[in-house]
């Protein structure tokens, strides 16, 4: 099944994400999205959350949260899921120990016309596995995650969050896994990659992509 999604460093921060979403919202008559909120600790109360519902609601979608922690997961009327960022070793362990497959119910989605939201960790965990949240932009593996293998929904690895200051860290990371340059997507706050089966888009401010 294709993957139809959309991958960010930052939420709706850029403008330019957040039309993206609203015409797709619109043009597939979307009427009911998800926020998952399992990777931070505070859930639904984390910051940005209580924003990124009000501005899904404004798009005419009815919204409500989901912790796979509590052991929920998709239902299978949903248009849009929106996974946010926070910790993505929690996150992962979330998914692989959930009674459901997680990874199907969203291609499930994507099958019937649905859209696949990342934001950081929810990008990161797209990836082939998320080795890069532990080289990176490190985060701390409070679960003792020992399997990285991400959904794999798109062939390349996604690095969020990216400025200058991780190059050293970048370059070491390509070495360490034998990845080149066109392996890896950087995403600057701001930026996004809209994947729809083959076809990639990046949504951007500046224009950059390695």
């Amino acid at each position: 099944m294709a993957f139809h999604g959309l991958l960010v460093s930052s939420g709706f921060s850029s403008p330019a994400i957040l039309e993206k979403v609203r015409n797709i919202v619109r043009d597939r008559m979307y009427t009911k999205a998800h926020i998952v909120t399992t990777a931070r600790p505070e859930k639904e109360h984390a910051p940005w959350n209580a924003v990124t519902k009000e501005q899904l609601e404004d798009m005419g979608l009815t919204v409500s949260f989901v912790d796979f922690d509590a052991g929920e997961s998709i239902d299978a009327d949903t248009d849009l899921i929106y996974v946010c960022g926070g910790n993505t070793f929690h996150l992962l362990r979330s998914i692989q120990v959930s009674s459901v497959s997680i990874r199907e119910q969203i291609l499930a989605l994507c099958a019937r016309g649905g859209l696949y939201i990342g934001s950081s960790a929810g990008a990161v965990i797209a990836s082939p596995d998320i080795s890069s949240a532990d080289e990176v932009h490190p985060d701390r593996n409070i679960d003792g995650v020992t399997d990285y293998s991400g959904f794999n929904f798109v062939s390349r690895h996604i690095i969020p969050h990216y400025d200058s200051s991780m190059d050293s860290a970048i370059r070491d990371f390509c070495e360490k896994y034998h990845l080149t340059a066109d392996q890896i997507v950087l995403l600057r706050n701001g930026e996004g990659l809209y994947v729809d089966g083959d076809k990639e888009t990046l949504l951007s401010l500046t224009k950059h992509i390695i």
